[in-house]
């Protein structure tokens, strides 16, 4: 069975400056609580192809999460395939919604192992990973909005 989470957040910055910031994998754990370290698994830290493991941590649960990019266009999309104890895919997607404000939308499909209770893990865990996914797009902002701040100001 396959849990599906969409979150939405709309950031008060163009859309160059959130893709500054989003397309920098490493960097999003300064603002993803859940990501604890993120270890590429080759030279290439942009692009389709690049392969990384996150040490993701929900809670007392810690797991490593083998990803690869699987879709990029520069300043509207990234996606990736875990391929590790959850298996999926996630997207973050972006929308300019005017010269001054983006949308950033997250989307991820998971499945669950067995190991989790399947349906019964899957519906504790999705309003908890919808909460801290929300949470960590308003660190996103937080992220961005100094650049904001920078670039008025130069």
């Amino acid at each position: 069975m396959t849990t599906t989470i969409e979150i939405q957040h709309n950031i008060p910055a163009p859309i160059s400056l959130v893709w500054s910031e989003l397309e920098q994998l490493d960097r999003h754990v300064l603002w993803m609580t859940d990501a604890v370290r993120i270890d590429f698994q080759s030279d290439q830290r942009k692009g389709v192809g690049t392969r990384f493991i996150c040490l993701t941590k929900v809670g007392p649960l810690s797991v490593n999460d083998h990803m690869t990019v699987t879709k990029w266009v520069d300043h509207h999309a990234i996606s990736v395939e875990h391929k590790g104890l959850f298996k999926g895919v996630g997207t973050f997607s972006l929308e300019a919604i005017g010269p001054d404000w983006t949308q950033v939308q997250w989307h991820e499909s998971l499945d669950f192992p067995l190991l989790f209770g399947r349906g019964l893990g899957e519906a504790i865990a999705s309003p908890l990973l919808r909460s801290i996914w929300r949470k960590n797009l308003r660190r996103l902002e937080e992220t961005v909005i100094p650049k904001v701040n920078k670039e008025r100001n130069s």
